[in-house]
C-alpha cells in the first residue's frame, strides 16, 4: 500500500512539472505599429501697409500711397474677406476721400456680399454706402488661396478731392482702418464662423457669388 502511495505521489508530480512545462512553453509573439500621426494644417494671415507712415500734411488733389497687402501663411486653403473702414474727424463728409484698390485692367478680384465686384476706384462714401445696401461689412476676395499666393494686394492709393474739400476740413483727420479674417475654405467652415449662409446651387456652398469653390 504504502508502495503505491509513493508511485501514486511521483506520478502527480510528474504530470505537475509537465502541466508547469507545458505553460512555459507557449510560442508568443507581439508586434506594435508605429506612431500614427496627424498634424493639423493652419489659417494664419496678416495685414501689411508696406512701411506707411502718417499722412501730416494731406492737401486737396493730393494722392497719397497707401498699399495695403493681406500676407497669407496658411497651409490650409483658405477663404479671406476685409473690413475696410473710413472715418473723418468730426463725421466729415466721406464724399471727397477716393479709395483706389489695386487692380490688373481694372479688375480688383474682390466682390461684395451681394456678389458684385469692387471697382478699381470708389469714393469711401459710395464704398460705404455699399456696404449698408449689402448688410455686411465686408469684402471677399475671389480665389482660395495659401501661403503660395501671398501676399494678396488690397489697396493703392487714397486721393482727396480738389473739389469740395472745404475750409471745414483743414487740420481734420481722415482715418482708414483694414481688418482682415481668413477661415479654412473646406467643409463650408465660413457659414459657422463667419455666420452667413453662402451661396447654394454648387457641389459645395461657397460665401459670395463669383468666389471659388472648395473641392478637394
Amino acid at each position: 500500500m504504502k508502495k503505491r502511495i509513493v508511485m501514486l505521489t511521483t506520478l502527480i508530480t510528474l504530470l505537475a512539472l509537465v502541466i508547469a512545462g507545458g505553460t512555459m512553453a507557449w510560442f508568443t509573439s507581439t508586434a506594435t505599429s508605429q506612431d500614427n500621426k496627424f498634424t493639423t494644417g493652419t489659417v494664419v494671415i496678416g495685414v501689411d501697409e508696406n512701411g506707411f507712415t502718417e499722412v501730416t500734411n494731406w492737401n486737396p488733389g493730393d494722392t497719397s500711397v497707401k498699399n495695403v497687402d493681406i500676407t497669407i501663411a496658411s497651409t490650409k486653403q483658405t477663404y479671406l474677406r476685409a473690413d475696410i473702414t473710413s472715418t473723418w474727424q468730426e463725421a466729415l463728409d466721406l464724399g471727397n476721400v477716393t479709395l483706389n484698390f489695386f487692380n490688373t485692367t481694372g479688375v480688383t478680384n474682390w466682390f461684395f456680399y451681394d456678389g458684385t465686384p469692387v471697382p478699381a476706384t470708389m469714393t469711401a462714401a459710395a464704398f460705404e454706402a455699399k456696404l449698408l445696401v449689402t448688410g455686411n461689412e465686408f469684402i471677399y476676395y475671389k480665389n482660395i488661396v495659401t501661403k503660395t499666393n501671398s501676399p494678396v494686394q488690397l489697396l493703392e492709393s487714397v486721393k482727396l478731392a480738389g473739389n469740395g474739400t472745404t475750409d471745414a476740413y483743414q487740420g481734420k483727420t481722415f482715418t482708414l482702418r483694414v481688418e482682415a479674417q481668413g477661415v479654412q475654405a473646406s467643409h463650408e467652415a465660413f457659414v459657422d464662423v463667419w455666420g452667413i449662409a453662402g451661396v447654394a446651387g454648387t457641389t459645395n456652398q461657397i460665401p459670395v457669388s463669383g468666389m471659388q469653390e472648395w473641392t478637394n
